[in-house]
């Protein structure tokens, strides 16, 4: 999932139903409230220094700077109860040669809103927990992350909102070619419940996975004032069914903001990862690093943010990212 430096709202979500955007372009509406809307976004910017994926796998073609520039549009449409969302990524391939962009069906699902704020959905979308696996993370990019699974097709996923309750669950199904148009993780079954009072937040999330193994996390966010604390820590235990390769990895992250002014805002992250990787027929290989995150965010307009962040530890030393995010 693309990281937002804003703390997220999952209840901001739930209470659209969709994803529209405040700036979204009406394209057809109706008296009873029937719609079709399109929004768009645009990322452009990158990695200055860093020469290593999220994986830590060394990028074959890098020369100082690694273009992660991101483009979306969906269109979304509402008839009553029932809506579709239909969107499209354009994405730059920073671990290529040739570094071009590739297009992406990134989500095609039809939802219905059964009760208020109760949403359920099927089609290619992202699985529940993906929605929230930053949460408590401020940083914009560089901080370590929950590894469920993302966009997956064949997902029916609840939403729903109890009072200051929130929670999801999905389901990815296996398709009938198993892998070649299906969820990279084959059947995937994972969800959410987080409790949201006023200026703090606490959420557990958990996905089991059928070829795979299970991941925990747990995380929680405070605000005073101007400051924002917040943090996660993930549990993952991962084994292939032929027991080739067994994993044990434990992610925590710790962020902090603070509200310099209106529209400026800074934030320090902390993470850490201690990973143990075990092959069947090779040596145990164990890792365990620390990044520290110092960044800004400008907010010039409300879908209008410049982002910029220095990273130091893991494989790259010390790396930057930054980015001008623009969204209608």
């Amino acid at each position: 999932m693309k990281r937002n430096a804003i703390a997220f709202s999952i209840a901001a979500l739930l209470g659209m139903g969709l994803t529209t955007s405040v700036s979204a372009i009406t394209l057809y509406e109706t008296a009873e409230g029937d719609y079709v809307k399109l929004n768009g976004r645009i990322e452009v910017g990158g990695w200055f220094g860093k020469s290593h994926n999220d994986l830590g796998e060394e990028w074959t073609w890098y020369q100082g700077y690694a273009d992660d520039t991101f483009a979306d549009i969906s269109f979304e449409g509402r008839a009553g109860d029932v809506y579709g969302v239909l969107d499209i990524d354009f994405e730059r391939m920073t671990w290529t040669q040739d570094n071009e962009f590739q297009t992406v069906l990134d989500k095609v699902y039809v939802g219905w809103e059964f009760l208020p704020e109760h949403f359920v959905e099927f089609g290619r979308n992202d699985t529940a927990y993906d929605d929230v696996d930053s949460h408590g993370d401020f940083s914009v990019d560089s901080a370590r992350e929950v590894k469920e699974a993302g966009d997956q097709d064949n997902t029916i996923k609840y939403q729903g909102s109890y009072n200051n309750v929130q929670m999801g669950m999905s389901y990815s199904l296996r398709g009938w070619d198993e892998y070649l148009t299906d969820s990279r993780e084959g059947a995937v079954f994972n969800g959410y419940v987080g409790y949201f009072a006023n200026n703090w937040s606490l959420l557990f999330g958990g996905e089991t996975a059928k070829e795979y193994g299970e991941i925990y996390s747990l995380h929680g966010t405070y605000f005073l004032g101007d400051w924002g604390f917040g943090g996660l820590v993930s549990v993952e235990d991962r084994q292939e069914e032929n027991g080739y390769l067994s994993q044990d990895n434990i992610i925590a992250v710790l962020s902090a903001s603070y509200q310099i002014t209106s529209t400026v805002e800074a934030v320090v992250t902390y993470s850490n990862i201690s990973f143990d990787e075990e092959y069947k027929y090779y040596e145990e290989e164990q890792v365990n690093e620390d990044w520290f995150t110092v960044g800004v965010n400008y907010h010039y307009r409300p879908n209008v943010r410049l982002a910029a962040e220095v990273t130091s530890g893991g494989e790259d030393g010390t790396f930057s990212y930054a980015k001008l995010y623009y969204s209608f």
